[in-house]
């Protein structure tokens, strides 16, 4: 019986929390190799800010962090090209 109460429980690697991190930080690289396409790059990149934000007071780790900052570089990205774009395109129409 004692030998019994002594055995600890091994953690499943396969845990909703580190499931939900891959998934994350998967989001905040699809936010960053997709930032031409404005209707990808932004939806991805905001629900893994927000998620990673959230996941950073619940537990503190590196791995949200890391996420966040990758998204914060994918929405960056995608604004700056297109912000670009757009005062590119009004140089040439108003020339």
């Amino acid at each position: 019986m004692e030998e019994t109460k002594n055995i600890e429980k091994k953690k499943n690697p396969f845990d909703f929390a580190n499931v939900n991190s891959a998934l994350l930080i998967i989001m905040a690289i699809v936010s960053i190799l997709f930032c031409n396409f404005w209707y990808i790059s932004l939806p991805f990149g905001i629900i893994a800010f927000i998620s990673s934000f959230k996941k950073i007071e619940l537990t503190g780790k590196t791995l949200p962090k890391v996420t966040m900052i990758l998204s914060v570089f994918g929405i960056t990205t995608c604004a700056f090209i297109y912000i670009s774009a757009l005062l590119a395109l009004s140089q040439y129409l108003f020339m």
